[in-house]
C-alpha cells in the first residue's frame, strides 16, 4: 500500500501537524508513505521522516493546472494508491480525481462545517463530495455533519493521535519561571483561539500567584489580532512570554506544569493530546471534542467563563502534587485511547476497504 498525505502548507496548524504525523507514522506500517504540500512549505518540513517521499507543488492559485498536472505525474510515477487529503487541500484532490480516475481520495475534515465556510467554499466542497471515496472527521459533530448534511455514505469519526517525542532533551529547563508555576498554551495567534480571555485570566491570577508564568507558542501572521495580543502580553500583563513556533513541542512540553486552551471553537486539538502525553493537568474550554478527551477528568470550562478558568488554574497552582496526579491520570488516558498504535490500525483498515472495492 502506498499512501500520500496532501496538505496546503507545512505551517504549524493542527491539520498540518496531523498530516505530518500520518506521513511519519505510516512509514512503519505500509510499503511507502508520501507527503505533498500544495501551496507553502514551513517549519514542519524539518520534522518529516527521511523515509517519507516528499513533493512541493508551489500552487499559486485555486485553478493552477501546472500544479495539478505536477501532482498527477507524481502520483503516477510513485504508483500511489490513496490520496489522503487534509483540510483545505480537498479541492485539488477532487480535481485530481477528475483527470486521474485511478486514484482513491480520502478527505480528512479537521474543522469544516457550514458555519465555518463562506459561500464559495461551500460550493467548492459540495461539488467535490462525489470525488471522496471516504470522509474522515476529527470529532463526532463533524462526522454527523458529514453523514446528515453532506450525505456521505462512508463517513467515519477518527481520533487525532500523538506520536512519541522525536528526541530526548536536556533536563535543564530553558524557560523562565519556577517548578509548578509554568503555564503553557500551544495555539496559533488567531481570533478563534481567544488569547484575550487567557490573558485576562492570567492577569487575574497574578496578585495571588506572582511567581506564575505564562508561555505562548504558535505562529502569528502579524495581523491586527496577533499584534494586539502580543502588545498586551508585552506591556499590560506581567510574566508572559511569547516563544513563537517550536517544531519539537512534544519534546519540550514536559518542561511545563499546566496546559491551557481558551478557544472559542476547536475540532480535536492536537495540543490537548500533546499536553496529556506530557503528563500535564489541563484547563480548556468545552469546545469540539475536548470534554470527551478529558473523559471525566476536571479541567473543562465553558467558553467565556473567565472566572471558572481562573479558579481551576488556581487549584493546580495551589496544590502541585494533586495537579501532577491529575496530569498522570490524563497521560494514561491519552496513551490508551489516542496513541499512534491505537488509531493507525483503524485508519489502515479504512484504506484497505477502499482498495478492496476498486
Amino acid at each position: 500500500m502506498r499512501v500520500l498525505q496532501l496538505i496546503d502548507s507545512l505551517q504549524t496548524g493542527g491539520a498540518e501537524r496531523m498530516a505530518v504525523n500520518y506521513a511519519n507514522a505510516l512509514v512503519h506500517y505500509i510499503e511507502k508513505s508520501f507527503l505533498c504540500t500544495t501551496r507553502e512549505e514551513g517549519p514542519l518540513l524539518k520534522v518529516l521522516h527521511t523515509e517519507v517521499g516528499y513533493r512541493f507543488l508551489n500552487r499559486r492559485k485555486t485553478l493552477d493546472f501546472k500544479a495539478l498536472f505536477k501532482l498527477k505525474r507524481y502520483v503516477k510515477e510513485q504508483q500511489i494508491d490513496i490520496i489522503h487529503a487534509h483540510g483545505t487541500s480537498f479541492f485539488i484532490a477532487a480535481l485530481l480525481k477528475l483527470i486521474y480516475a485511478d486514484c482513491i481520495v480520502v478527505w480528512h475534515n479537521h474543522s469544516f462545517e457550514d458555519k465555518n465556510l463562506n459561500f464559495l467554499q461551500r460550493i467548492a466542497l459540495r461539488s467535490s463530495i462525489s470525488s471522496f471515496h471516504t470522509l474522515l472527521s476529527v470529532n463526532e459533530n463533524l462526522n454527523r455533519w458529514a453523514q446528515n448534511t453532506l450525505k456521505h455514505k462512508r463517513a467515519y469519526y477518527i481520533k487525532n493521535f500523538v506520536i512519541p517525542p522525536s528526541e530526548d532533551i536536556s533536563d535543564h529547563n530553558p524557560f523562565p519561571g519556577i517548578k509548578g508555576k509554568r503555564i503553557v498554551c500551544v495555539a496559533n495567534l488567531r481570533p478563534v483561539k481567544n488569547h484575550g480571555m487567557l490573558l485576562d485570566a492570567f492577569n487575574m491570577l497574578l496578585p495571588k500567584f506572582p511567581e506564575a508564568t505564562l508561555h505562548l507558542f504558535g505562529s502569528q501572521n502579524n495581523d491586527i489580532y496577533a499584534q494586539s495580543i502580543l502588545a498586551i502580553a508585552e506591556h499590560d500583563v506581567e510574566n508572559v512570554y511569547y516563544h513563537g513556533v517550536n517544531d519539537q513541542m512534544d519534546a519540550i512540553l514536559p518542561f511545563f506544569d499546566i496546559g491551557v486552551l481558551s478557544s472559542d471553537s476547536e475540532g480535536l486539538p492536537l495540543a490537548l493530546l500533546e499536553y496529556g502525553q506530557a503528563g500535564l493537568p489541563v484547563v480548556v474550554t468545552n469546545v469540539g471534542q475536548c470534554k470527551k478527551v478529558l473523559n471525566g477528568l476536571d479541567g473543562c470550562i465553558e467558553v467565556g467563563d473567565t472566572e471558572a478558568f481562573v479558579e481551576k488554574i488556581s487549584e493546580y497552582l495551589e496544590n502541585f502534587e494533586a495537579a501532577k496526579k491529575t496530569g498522570s491520570a490524563f497521560q494514561r488516558q491519552i496513551l490508551a485511547y489516542y496513541g499512534r498504535d491505537v488509531i493507525l490500525p483503524e485508519v489502515i483498515s479504512i484504506y484497505e476497504e477502499a482498495l478492496n472495492k476498486i
